[in-house]
């Protein structure tokens, strides 16, 4: 993660270069005047050189990064707070605030600001294929999307899904070594009995870590949620606070790495809102070419979700992986055929590999899966204590944000 902010001035210039990856990166261009950049995996580089500066994420855009320009110096971080803080500081506006764009890299010199669209999705249709098919080759992309976690000591993040158990066994047939978790309030939440079984039924190193209910435990990880996600709508609150608690508990036990799932639902345009609109969009007749571009122009690009995740994580300096974040499990996924990645709110293209070996699931005839917050328990304990309800989420947001 960026030192709080990076600052580069064409007037009296620095060398620096940070980069970091959080998938396989297969690909690398160069556009000349040291504008070198990572693409096609899940990258970001921030430069400075003798003569330039240059900051940028690759696609789909799960890593946050803004800048500001204040005359000849440009400032980059991670943080939106620590940018906040700055343009306060320098008699700038919140709006001068500028977040990198997915795909995009950002070129400061004496020339000026100049924008370069280097990393673009590179997908094919094989609609013919089928589910069958389809499954072993995503299961053989997943398991080599595990490359980076090979080595390292992984914590991942299981519930009442698919997604998380999916990337688990992906894991698990790559020899990386992990530990399973999932949140909930007692083991009868619907997210902690299903991770259980899947747990149990594939051999998986798991435990459930309760959530506080106590206002003053709630408030105490309220805060520290804020303070690292940097945003205060009650969804990503929620999943943050979640989300933080494992990173906090994480990290005192010596977890090097975290593996999350989130982007799978993303890549399938698996929400009401995305299928919704394209059926209606489509009258119902949408192709499988039209249904892949329209995942990637609505969901496939940088999404608050995914900086939440990112910042929850690496606030407490833990690095978060997803399988499905590799450039080769994306493009593929795209591809395929409306059987096997419908337009509707169901994955029978995860239900096919899963189905092979978790007899007992959550989306068979033993049940249905359910929302996160409602899987977790996280959204009952919302409903009935004060302390995460908006006008107090909003309220202590107000007194940490700068």
């Amino acid at each position: 993660m960026l030192e709080n902010i990076v600052s580069w001035d064409r007037e009296n210039p620095s060398s620096f270069v940070y980069e970091d990856h959080r998938s396989r990166v297969l690909g690398r261009k160069d556009y000349g005047a040291n504008l070198v950049v990572p693409i096609k995996g899940v990258a970001m580089k921030v430069y400075g050189g003798p003569r330039s500066f240059f900051c940028y994420q690759s696609l789909p855009g799960m890593i946050p990064l803004y800048f500001v320009i204040d005359g000849n110096t440009i400032h980059c971080s991670h943080s939106l707070f620590a940018m906040r803080e700055l343009v306060g500081q320098r008699g700038l506006k919140i709006k001068d605030i500028m977040q990198c764009k997915e795909g995009v890299a950002y070129h400061f010199s004496a020339k000026g600001l100049r924008r370069y669209v280097v990393d673009t999705w590179d997908w094919h249709l094989h609609t013919a294929q089928p589910i069958d098919k389809a499954g072993d080759r995503l299961l053989e992309l997943l398991v080599q999307a595990a490359e980076p976690l090979k080595g390292k000591k992984v914590l991942t993040l299981i519930s009442g899904g698919t997604d998380g158990i999916l990337t688990a066994y992906a894991l698990k047939l790559a020899g990386v070594e992990q530990h399973c978790v999932c949140v909930g309030r007692t083991e009868e939440d619907f997210d902690p009995k299903f991770a259980r079984k899947y747990a149990e039924q594939l051999g998986l190193s798991y435990e459930m870590l309760s959530l506080p209910e106590s206002n003053e435990d709630l408030q105490e990880l309220l805060e520290d949620a804020l303070r690292a996600i940097e945003m205060a709508d009650f969804s990503n609150v929620l999943m943050g606070m979640c989300n933080v608690m494992i990173a906090q508990w994480a990290k005192e036990r010596g977890f090097e790495a975290v593996a999350n799932a989130d982007l799978a639902d993303v890549i399938l345009g698996n929400d009401i809102l995305t299928t919704g609109s394209f059926n209606k969009k489509h009258e119902g007749q949408g192709t499988a070419k039209q249904w892949a571009e329209y995942r990637v122009n609505d969901q496939l690009r940088t999404l608050p979700t995914n900086l939440q995740i990112f910042k929850a994580f690496e606030f407490n300096d833990l690095p978060v992986y997803q399988l499905f974040g590799d450039r080769e499990v994306i493009e593929f996924m795209l591809g395929l055929s409306m059987e096997v990645t419908p337009s509707k709110h169901i994955k029978p293209l995860y239900y096919e590999i899963l189905n092979r070996v978790l007899p007992e699931n959550s989306w068979g005839d033993t049940g249905k899966k359910v929302g996160y917050y409602t899987g977790s328990g996280i959204g009952s304990i919302r409903l009935e204590n004060p302390v995460l309800k908006d006008a107090n989420i909003r309220s202590t947001f107000q007194s940490i944000c700068p």
